[in-house]
């Protein structure tokens, strides 16, 4: 598969937003939202911050970093969500951010050669570290309330994060993502996170059970399963073994998928691990609206996977953040 291929597969999720469809945008979801610079490793990098009205008063707020997916960006990031974080933003008033990748890919560590990010290798990590401490600064930002979530190459960059820099986060949320199979044994977090992960068992380019991460012929890396990855952050938090599971209603037969929510308590700090498992679905993020023209639908059904309209990622994100401040309890790790 061609280097063209790949960036029309990273916009397909976005081809039911684009303009002219039936997605309305919120008036509020551009008018607080700025892009800003930093400079990190001597390279430029950009980040756009949605601050709705509210927060600038002393009270400390949270914070929201949304990773976005490769060969995406901090313009693209609201659409694909339908502007879902935009709107909680508003009613729960917290602020968020959207970093972009180099080159619109972060290097999430599993080392593809033909991505700049990941070649050089950029030193995302540090930077998003970074970022969050100059937020802090600049804003009422409540330290225990730093909240990660991503998608895809996000959501990949967002394990990598919370594993390397585990004082910085109070919980992650990944959608269609795991952790790449070249960090394994090396990541040790510095004390429990709570982690929500959602993921498809029919997604075609980060498979549930884990290997390369393909589209056609071409690997693009490669990721341990869903399983694996759940196990990693349940036992770095000590958490309770037996597991809690919920089949959730299927309020969408029609859509192809159901959802099994299966939980892991009991971990240090009062920390948590939740896993979405979504039967049947794709490489897509969960939304219960449908926005996409009916053949621009079937078109990226038909090439990453059923999307799912049981549940709309950024609520079910969102609700367990809430739940889910830092205690800053140490491992013993």
């Amino acid at each position: 598969m061609t280097r063209i291929y790949l960036v029309f597969l990273s916009l397909l999720p976005f081809i039911g937003l684009m303009p002219g469809c039936s997605a309305t945008t919120p008036k509020s979801a551009h008018a607080q939202s700025e892009q800003y610079t930093i400079l990190h490793d001597g390279i430029k990098r950009t980040y756009s911050i949605y601050v709705p009205g509210g927060t600038g008063n002393s009270q400390a707020v949270p914070l929201l970093m949304a990773l976005h997916g490769g060969g995406g960006s901090d313009k693209a990031w609201p659409r694909y969500t339908d502007y879902g974080f935009e709107r909680l933003a508003d009613s729960d008033k917290f602020i968020l951010v959207y970093p972009n990748g180099v080159e619109g890919h972060w290097n999430d560590g599993r080392d593809v050669q033909h991505l700049h990010a990941q070649r050089e290798p950029i030193d995302d990590s540090g930077f998003l570290a970074r970022l969050i401490d100059e937020l802090k600064r600049a804003y009422p930002i409540d330290p225990d309330r730093v909240f990660v979530t991503g998608a895809s190459n996000g959501g990949m960059m967002a394990h990598r994060l919370a594993a390397e820099h585990a004082e910085k986060v109070a919980a992650i949320a990944t959608v269609i993502a795991s952790i790449p199979r070249n960090l394994q044994g090396k990541l040790h977090p510095s004390h429990p996170v709570s982690v929500l992960m959602i993921n498809g068992t029919d997604d075609p380019l980060v498979r549930w059970e884990g290997g390369p991460v393909r589209f056609g012929r071409k690997s693009i890396g490669a990721v341990i399963s869903t399983e694996q990855a759940v196990r990693f952050w349940v036992n770095h938090g000590n958490c309770s073994p037996a597991a809690e599971t919920i089949d959730l209603p299927d309020a969408y037969p029609d859509d192809g998928t159901s959802i099994t929510r299966i939980g892991y308590r009991n971990c240090k700090s009062g920390s948590e691990v939740v896993l979405y498992k979504i039967v049947g679905g794709g490489h897509t993020w969960p939304m219960q609206a449908e926005r996409r023209r009916r053949i621009g639908g079937m078109l990226i059904d038909s090439l990453v996977g059923k999307r799912s309209r049981e549940i709309d990622a950024c609520d079910v994100i969102w609700e367990f953040f809430k739940k889910h401040p830092d205690r800053h309890e140490p491992s013993d790790d």
